[in-house]
């Protein structure tokens, strides 16, 4: 039954990538990224995208502020839009980049209405990119999560982000228990207790 749905959830992706691939939200260019990652970096979508979407909120912070400025500072939009679009365009994100070159033209131009503008289909672009980037990367880990336990057998739980020494209270660990670091995870074995409960490894620290 696990089997069955994490195969459907693989269909729903691929549909999703192909579906996104074609309004050019993503561009192919997401197929070779998602070909580096495998059984020795299962996460590696996961990381790369939570990167960019770090990186990006960054650049549009920057973007704004500086187009609020009363004298503003073109060649830093510039520079800013240039390095947006260029990490959006290594990320695979099309109409994100499409809409960075708006600013970048608007940015040369000197023009601080078409800089507004463009720089308000930047930021609606990206939020679209960025919907549809946490929905793939909640569904790959959902299917690694699937896969770990046809592989392992070990039935898991999700008990989201919860502190060790909250954990400890809650099934009374002892020093028997068992840590077990499996892909990026932590895996808390609990020899009298069912489900196996799965923590985020930060969450121990």
């Amino acid at each position: 039954k696990m089997a069955a749905k994490g195969k459907d959830l693989s269909q729903q992706l691929v549909e999703l990538i192909s579906s996104l691939q074609e309004q050019g939200i993503l561009t192919d260019y997401f197929d070779d990224i998602k070909d580096l990652q495998d059984e020795i970096n299962p996460h590696f979508v996961d990381e790369i995208f939570t990167i960019f979407l770090r990186v990006a909120e960054d650049y549009r912070a920057e973007l704004t502020r500086n187009l609020s400025e009363p004298d503003v500072n073109y060649p830093e939009v510039n520079k800013l839009a240039i390095r947006f679009k260029s990490s959006s365009t290594s990320n695979a994100c099309g109409l994100v980049a499409l809409a960075c070159q708006e600013l970048v033209d608007a940015s040369e131009a000197k023009n601080k209405e078409g800089c507004l503008v463009a720089l308000d289909n930047v930021n609606r672009e990206y939020l679209v990119a960025k919907e549809n980037l946490n929905r793939i990367v909640g569904m790959e880990r959902e299917i690694y999560d699937m896969r770990l336990c046809q592989n392992t057998g070990i039935g898991v739980c999700q008990f989201g982000v919860l502190t060790f020494v909250q954990i400890s209270s809650l099934f009374h660990l002892s020093k028997h228990t068992q840590l077990l670091a499996v892909g990026g995870q932590v895996l808390i074995a609990l020899a009298k207790y069912e489900p196996t409960v799965w923590v985020q490894k930060k969450s121990l620290m």
